[in-house]
């Protein structure tokens, strides 16, 4: 049987896989295997993409983004974010979505904003 912590987690994936479904990433699902050495996110179904998921007390983000750094180098993806529940709501859409500038910079580039007026 698994912790409270870990029905937790795994309660919080599955609402997360629900939102991007109903966002309109239709092939979003629950990646396995977190934890082992060649880990790829939470949530798989977005090409690229990384998506790790945490719904924790205490943050830890320098902690969360060395874990997707390790994780987008073993997807071999492009991007990726660390999607933290807002503690006190159940919507998805109030989830704290956190990466490093670079990869926001990253995402501003491939979305055509160039800095240029």
């Amino acid at each position: 049987m698994s912790t409270p912590a870990k029905r937790k987690g795994s309660q919080y994936e599955r609402d997360v896989v629900k939102w991007l479904i109903s966002m309109g990433y239709p092939c979003a699902e629950r990646a396995y295997g977190a934890g082992r050495h060649d880990d790829v996110g939470d949530i798989d179904g977005i090409d690229g993409v990384v998506i790790e998921c945490k719904n924790e007390k205490k943050f830890n983000i320098p902690g969360y983004l060395q874990e997707l750094e390790d994780e987008m180098i073993n997807a071999d993806a492009e991007t990726g974010v660390v999607l933290i529940k807002k503690r006190g709501t159940s919507n998805i859409s109030e989830s704290y979505a956190v990466m490093t500038a670079e990869l926001w910079v990253n995402l501003l580039k491939q979305a055509g904003y160039n800095g240029h007026q």
